[in-house]
């Protein structure tokens, strides 16, 4: 049985975006949760006193109501034991219990997915820009990730769709609820194809706390995340910060260096996130890993026209020089006899500036197995260490 309920009752209970991975890990299931009663759950020492209060009183009514709104809607239920449920989302300890969905799950199951997030009130630059990278990235096989908002993630969106590609848009709401009408073709066109998602009850509303709970999905879902137009104080930096914190890649679009509503972006690339110019330069890190899912040919398109390619080139190079004069140089360990020769060869392209593993096959012309093998070793030996955006320094 699907015991949906149990789930919904769960998420109800405790409330959205609550940490319940030691609570699954010790009654295994919701049901048995449900069923096991308040003299257990004290025992079981995984649960606070307000929580326990909280499951004593509540019920399976509110559930049931819900499971009616949605077979009433057409709305898909998918909780952690289905095999629709995205994997990456499985290992956050604020795991969503119940994901609610127009669309098909089903259809990226085996896709790699890149989340495209950036400001509301985008330049037409940037929405561009946004569309290009979104379509190229689709016909390269990637599934593009946004937040169904306006802006950044409508053209992110819309981007993929031209490119008849899969998109999936996360909401800051329920599916039922009446935030952002102006935008519900787009998710039914979304829908038909891939997916609109929400970890929120139908009805539920769209209110400021409401977004950045959502935003842990968006990065979570997705094994990179890239920033376009993001001002310093931009809801798009708090989904960055989850990508890192949750062990994700975050790329980022260099923009202008004198406008502000790009200084968020900007700031990421001077903090190591990689600066990118195509769909290639995301998908490169992954090429590798998912061989037959990604055509990299697809993915070399330009997101710049030639003058915008200019002069981001040129602000990036600034970006880079600025965070190399913050860098102290870092001297080099003495190598012991008992690395291997491969190793040996790597550890000699290191300098100050950190290195891809790209950057070390071009270098090298090692192959890319044998790379990952020497870094391996040379990450436990302590020589080296894993940095954001996949580079790896000397230490």
């Amino acid at each position: 049985m699907a015991n949906e309920e149990f789930w919904i009752w769960l998420q109800n209970t405790l409330g959205v975006k609550a940490r319940v991975d030691d609570i699954l890990a010790y009654f295994k299931t919701p049901k048995n949760l449900y069923e096991a009663g308040e003299t257990e759950w004290r025992l079981s020492g995984v649960l606070t006193s307000n929580q326990i209060q909280r499951l004593a009183d509540s019920s399976l009514d509110g559930a049931f109501e819900i499971m009616e709104q949605c077979l009433k809607y057409r709305i898909k239920i998918i909780t952690p034991h289905h095999d629709d449920f995205p994997k990456g989302l499985k290992d956050l300890n604020d795991m969503p219990t119940v994901l609610y969905t127009w669309g098909d799950l089903s259809r990226i199951r085996d896709t790699v997915c890149i989340s495209v997030v950036g400001t509301r009130k985008a330049t037409q630059g940037s929405l561009e820009v946004t569309k290009n990278l979104s379509a190229s990235l689709a016909n390269a096989g990637a599934t593009v990730v946004s937040g169904g908002a306006l802006g950044i993630d409508t053209a992110a969106h819309t981007g993929a769709l031209y490119a008849q590609g899969k998109t999936v848009a996360v909401l800051g709401c329920g599916l039922l609820s009446p935030y952002l009408l102006e935008n519900r073709p787009l998710r039914q066109r979304i829908a038909r194809t891939g997916a609109v998602v929400s970890e929120f009850p139908p009805t539920k509303g769209a209110d400021r706390t409401t977004f950045p709970i959502r935003n842990r999905i968006i990065s979570g879902m997705s094994v990179g995340t890239v920033v376009i137009e993001a001002g310093e104080r931009s809801g798009s930096l708090i989904t960055a910060s989850l990508a890192i914190s949750q062990g994700r890649d975050v790329f980022a679009v260099p923009g202008d260096m004198v406008s502000s509503c790009y200084n968020g972006a900007n700031k990421l690339i001077q903090d190591g996130a990689r600066p990118i110019f195509c769909a290639k330069d995301v998908l490169e890190e992954y090429s590798y890993i998912y061989p037959d899912i990604l055509d990299l040919s697809k993915a070399q398109v330009p997101i710049f026209s030639s003058q915008q390619k200019r002069q981001t080139n040129a602000q990036n190079q600034g970006l880079k020089s600025q965070a190399m004069a913050q860098q102290k140089p870092v001297a080099k360990k003495a190598l012991v006899d008992s690395l291997s020769k491969t190793a040996c060869s790597i550890y000699a392209q290191f300098g100050d500036e950190p290195l891809h593993i790209n950057d070390i096959a071009q270098q090298t012309n090692i192959e890319i197995n044998a790379i990952l093998s020497a870094l391996t070793e040379l990450e436990i030996l302590g020589y080296i260490s894993l940095v954001q955006g996949r580079k790896y320094i000397i230490k």
